[in-house]
């Protein structure tokens, strides 16, 4: 729809807002009331046009200084959807289907826009958009309220109306507009009251609006809407209107509706015929502003052009303005760097010809090692300080000056690594040849004393080599480790084979393996017991003995003297000698290494060593925090001590005829674990413990041997045998195993003679003298002691099985039930009073055991023996005992009458029982004859006569009970039966 006259000046209102994505932001940012715009947010100017369709354009700043815009969106009228304000100064218009919210710089500009808006389409549309939260009267208000409140701003005066007195106030107006824009925001519509307060806050300066256009159009609208017609107002004649058509209510109304559309009709025709003949003109005047538009835009777009050609200019011409003073700038700052560098080339100069004492300086005396520490400390103190001073290190004449010197360290690292190569390898052909000039085979290990103390003046000077060039340090490390590293792998083989050759007892005579379990046969006959002897392979492997080693056999009487070759060692002991040997050395060295080669992070500072250094490397050093530092000490450790292989082969070699040797070995070895455990010689740790891994499966392995020798016994019953041999030799293992984890201690305490480190690094700190760790060879020889005792428990429930398996048990004194009693007696009284006398907590709990097993068949074979001499007496009053669980005292005089009770006293008189005790001695005496010392005896005599003594009190007590009035007694008292026991024992 085209605009009128009134309205094609062009531009109707301008306004400038600030657009948010959305409506949290924008409220979010209101309340906060801060200065700058957030970065999501955009400052766009909002245009109201009416030149020939009313539009709405969203204009944005392009250039800030040459104050031009560039169009960013347009909309008709038809494009608005709907108008909601929102808390402040913010609204949110829907534009073509799209939210834009939108924060005015004061709230007159916010209703001016939605005024115009809901004008425009109410005028031209004949429509108003969908209003939120607020209705157009509402909006007429309010916009009332702010032209007032401005008009009240101005300075001209204002007339009042005719009606009203005075005008009416500026207060009173913004009170009227505080309360309007409440309403805005509520949505709901409320009195204006003149009692409100509220005032309006003044508009901004900066906001640049055109208010005069915007009025100047609003006043034309309600000057337009005063010339209409208020037909509303204006009141009707009927009866004059209907007389003018001649129309009566008798029945003309037929005339009537023809005269109407006739004359409806003409005045049709009419109006057609006006527009038929204005058309021609309007079109006409049509196309000529058309054309004055094109025009129009064709200037508009020559004035861009020519704008944005001039603004390019502009900012040509400010660079090159800019460009200029930064020449002239640097021009000067120029001359005073030149200044500058002539200083900073005179403090470059070194105080002595570095470059000639570098080359030729000698390498091979003290003074000259001095000399040149002292030169290169120079060079580099002035190489650090230039790089230091950042202002001055990125100059290319500095630069220059500190790559010659940077040359000259180069070139010294060259020489010195070099020199340092043909140093450490002319060193160890020197030691090669002296070791091939002695053929004096001694136990010793030759260590690097005096290459050391040679070495060490270099130690400066290699610190300076890592520092400039690493892989010449490397180098210098790599071959140090060959050189040295087939020193001490030949010095530790032949240190094995004297050891082996010459000082180590390697087969132990019969008469010192009596603590091993042997494969024992008992053949089963008829009527007795029959030990075999030890099978014939069995013992030769047990009996060889190496005559080219015959010794003292007694280990205990062994005097260890001084001169370790006059006499042999036993394998433990030679494990504890050759460690004591071997760690030193390697302590040593590897200290040696980590200090000459700056293995450990510390000090970088070059300083002076002196000798005093070297009194402190035989002490064990703590574990290294820094993994590649730690990294390379186990490289070291790797070239130069790779002794795993041959001392696994020593200990096969020593364990080979008697594996308890391996607790002993355990006991040295867990006394390195203990002093290197946390040290930094990581890989000779992990050595250790693969040793002591070995060992222990070795142990366990023999273990298994003895378990199966034990279990390999058979039994057979000819004749009683006594004690089963294992339970004869398993008091002589515990005394074996307890010697090997106790006399280890006094051993390794001694100091070692064989080797040539100075004194003080003889033995290493913590190692000498100090109490063994014995905790994992204490707990093999206690699970040792467990599977053994184990065993020797369950063979000897196996052969009472076996006994039986098959036998009538109504029979209580049948003889091999009786044999079995005596074995299991007098097996388990020797394991009981043997073992118990050694006082070993781990073995408590199984000696209780076997007190149990021997009580309970001792109680056994005492029953079984006294049925005997007793006889009838015996059943008799077992007889009554079984009544007397299902009768009273008095219903078992009926079931047993009293006459067989007199029968039964009168054959056992005191004669005969004193007669049956002695029979009974003997015949205890002979099962038992096989016991040395008499003592088992003893203790089986003894439980009988508490036996005899127990039966009598309760015979005695059923006789009262159960035939308390037939004057029935036995025939010998208490008394009696002490007196004969007292008699056989003086007899006997």
């Amino acid at each position: 729809m085209t605009p009128s006259k009134e309205e094609d000046n062009g531009t109707v209102l301008t306004c400038r807002v600030i657009e948010f994505e959305s409506e949290r932001v924008l409220l979010s940012y209101a309340s906060a009331q801060t200065t700058p715009v957030p970065s999501d947010a955009k400052i766009r100017y909002l245009c109201v046009t009416a030149a020939k369709k009313v539009k709405i354009h969203k204009l944005k700043d392009k250039n800030a200084l040459s104050a031009s815009f560039n169009m960013a969106k347009s909309w008709g009228l038809d494009e608005i959807n709907s108008i909601e304000p929102l808390k402040g100064n913010g609204t949110n218009i829907q534009l073509g289907g799209k939210n834009y919210y939108w924060l005015f710089d004061d709230f007159h500009s916010k209703i001016e826009l939605m005024h115009t808006m809901v004008s425009l389409s109410q005028k031209y549309l004949n429509k108003v958009p969908h209003l939120i939260k607020i209705d157009e009267e509402l909006l007429k208000d309010q916009m009332q309220i702010c032209l007032a409140a401005k008009n009240q701003d101005k300075p001209a005066a204002v007339k009042p109306s005719e009606n009203s007195t005075e005008p009416e106030s500026s207060t009173r107006i913004e009170e009227r507009s505080t309360n309007t824009a409440q309403q805005l925001t509520s949505g709901k519509k409320t009195p204006i009251h003149a009692s409100t307060e509220t005032v309006i806050p003044p508009l901004p300066a900066t906001v640049q609006t055109f208010n005069n256009d915007l009025e100047a159009f609003l006043q034309k609208e309600m000057m337009g809407q005063k010339k209409r017609p208020n037909f509303e107002s204006q009141q009707f004649n009927m009866d004059e209107l209907l007389g003018g058509f001649n129309w009566q209510v008798n029945g003309d109304a037929a005339d009537l509706e023809k005269k109407l559309e006739t004359e409806l009709q003409a005045l049709e025709a009419a109006n057609v015929h006006a527009i038929i003949e204005s058309e021609d003109q309007a079109q006409n005047v049509l196309y000529q502003i058309d054309m004055t538009l094109n025009e129009l835009n064709v200037v508009d777009e020559w004035l861009c052009h020519y704008t944005t050609l001039l603004d390019k200019m502009g900012q040509d011409v400010h660079s090159v303005e800019v460009r200029n003073k930064a020449l002239q700038v640097t021009a000067a700052n120029q001359k005073a760097l030149l200044l500058e560098i002539d200083k900073i080339v005179a403090s470059m100069k070194l105080s002595e010809p570095v470059s000639e004492r570098l080359k030729y300086e000698s390498l091979d005396d003290s003074a000259g090692i001095k000399n040149c520490e002292r030169v290169v400390r120079v060079l580099m103190d002035t190489i650090t300080r230039i790089k230091k001073d950042e202002e001055i290190s990125d100059i290319g004449m500095v630069r220059e000056r500190i790559s010659l010197y940077e040359s000259y360290s180069t070139m010294f690292s060259a020489r010195l690594s070099e020199f340092m190569l043909g140093l450490t390898s002319s060193l160890a052909e020197t030691l090669a040849k002296e070791k091939s000039r002695s053929h004096k085979i001694s136990l010793r290990i030759n260590g690097l004393d005096n290459i050391q103390k040679k070495l060490c003046d270099y130690r400066s000077l290699m610190r300076w080599l890592k520092s400039v060039d690493i892989r010449k340090h490397k180098e210098v490390e790599m071959n140090y480790m060959d050189s040295f590293g087939r020193h001490y792998k030949k010095e530790f083989r032949d240190y094995f084979n004297n050891m082996k050759s010459i000082h180590t007892r390697r087969k132990p005579n019969p008469e010192e393996i009596d603590h091993l379990m042997s494969s024992n046969m008992i053949e089963k006959g008829k009527g007795g017991w029959n030990m075999l002897n030890v099978s014939a392979s069995t013992k030769k492997k047990m009996s060889t003995v190496d005559d080219g080693h015959g010794e003292d056999s007694d280990r205990a009487s062994k005097s260890k003297s001084e001169n370790i070759e006059d006499e042999k060692i036993w394998p433990d002991e030679a494990v504890a000698e050759i460690y004591k040997a071997l760690c030193p050395i390697i302590v040593r060295e590897l200290n040696f290494v980590m200090d000459f080669f700056s293995i450990r992070k510390l000090d970088t500072e070059l300083t002076d060593f002196s000798y005093e250094w070297m009194e402190g490397l035989q002490v064990p050093r703590e574990k290294l925090k820094e993994l590649k530092a730690q990294k390379i000490i186990d490289e070291f450790y790797d070239a130069m001590f790779d002794i795993h292989s041959d001392v696994c082969a020593f200990l096969e070699w020593c364990l080979k005829h008697d594996a308890t040797f391996a607790i002993g070995m355990m006991c040295s070895l867990e006394a390195c674990l203990d002093t290197f455990g946390n040290s930094a010689y990581m890989n000779f740790v992990i050595h250790l413990e693969l040793l002591m891994t070995k060992l222990v499966l070795h142990f366990d392995k023999f273990i298994d041997e003895q378990i199966k020798a034990i279990e390999e016994t058979k039994v057979t019953f000819r004749k009683r045998t006594g004690i089963l041999p294992f339970i004869r030799t398993f008091p002589k293992f515990v005394d074996r195993m307890e010697r090997c984890v106790s006399s280890t201690t006094d051993h390794t305490a001694l100091p070692s003679p064989s080797t040539t480190i100075s004194p003080a690094s003889a033995v290493p700190a913590g190692f000498a003298g100090a109490p063994i760790g014995t905790a994992q060879a204490r707990t093999a020889v206690s699970n040792a002691y467990a599977r053994i005792v184990k065993c020797i428990f369950e063979t000897v429930d196996a052969l009472a099985k076996d006994q039986n398996d098959g036998k009538d048990s109504a029979k209580p004194e049948d003889k091999e039930s009786l044999n079995l009693h005596i074995l299991v007696i007098e097996n388990m009284h020797h394991f009981h009073s043997e073992v118990r006398a050694r006082k070993i907590a781990s073995l408590d709990q199984y000696v209780k055991a076997s007190k149990v097993m021997y009580d309970t068949n001792t109680e056994e074979y005492i029953n079984i023996v006294i049925r005997k001499p007793l006889g009838k007496l015996l059943e008799f009053f077992e007889n009554v005992e079984n009544l007397l669980k299902s009768n009273t005292p008095e219903e078992v005089s009926f079931h047993l009458h009293k006459v067989t009770l007199r029968d039964i006293l009168k054959k056992y008189p005191g004669k005969e029982v004193k007669r049956g005790l002695e029979a009974l001695y003997k015949r205890v005496e002979k099962n038992f004859s096989s016991d040395e010392d008499g003592s088992l005896l003893q203790v089986v005599w003894r439980g009988i006569q508490e036996t005899y003594t127990r039966n009598l009190k309760r015979y005695e007590e059923l006789i009262a009970l159960c035939y308390p009035d037939t004057g029935l007694k036995i025939e010998f008292t208490i008394d009696d039966l002490l007196g004969y026991f007292s008699d056989l024992a003086q007899n006997h």
